[in-house]
Formats: structure tokens, C-alpha cells, sequence
């Protein structure tokens, strides 16, 4: 349930930045493929970086932030953040051509 949890909130963020087939280094996700934004090694600062994402939803702000508010990942981020770092890398790949 909480791996389901941040995969929406990604899903979410990833359909907000609007990745189209040739990103730019300089915007959306792409900003994490060049390093200007670091993937969060603890939960409170990936906590603290969605909610900021959420933000920019609209209608779906409060519901987003909600969600993050209520996911309690302290104990189990850490042993996903290898695999977070792994579809990042694949999505820079696809998407970024870094």
C-alpha cells in the first residue's frame, strides 16, 4: 500500500511536469537527470519536495498533500531509495538523454 501510495504521487507529478518525447535538460523531471534536483535520501525531505509538487496540481492540491501527510514511509524509504534511483536513471535514459 505505501509503495502504491508514492507511485500514484510520482504518476501525478510526472503527468504535471508533462514529459514530452524530447525534454529539455533545463525543465520538468529532466531536472533531476542533471543533477539541479537530487533524488531525497529520507523520507522528510521527499516529503517536504512532493508536497511542493503537489502545489502545483490545482483542484488536486489538498487531496495531494493529504496523501503525502498521511503516507508513513520513515522506515521504508530507505530500502526503496535503490530502486527509486534505478527508474530514475530509466527515465533519463528514455526521456532526457543523459
Amino acid at each position: 500500500m505505501k509503495f502504491l501510495t508514492v507511485v500514484l504521487l510520482l504518476a501525478a507529478l510526472m503527468i504535471h511536469f508533462q514529459i514530452p518525447q524530447v525534454a529539455s535538460q533545463s525543465g520538468g523531471i529532466c531536472m533531476f537527470c542533471s543533477g539541479l534536483i537530487q533524488v531525497p535520501k529520507e523520507w522528510s525531505h521527499a516529503q517536504e519536495l512532493l508536497k511542493y509538487g503537489c502545489g502545483q496540481l490545482g483542484e488536486a492540491k489538498s487531496a495531494c498533500v493529504g496523501l503525502v501527510n498521511a503516507a508513513d514511509l520513515t522506515s521504508s524509504y530507505p530500502k526503496m531509495y535503490p530502486y527509486i534511483i534505478q527508474l530514475k536513471d530509466i527515465g533519463c535514459a528514455s526521456y532526457c538523454r543523459t
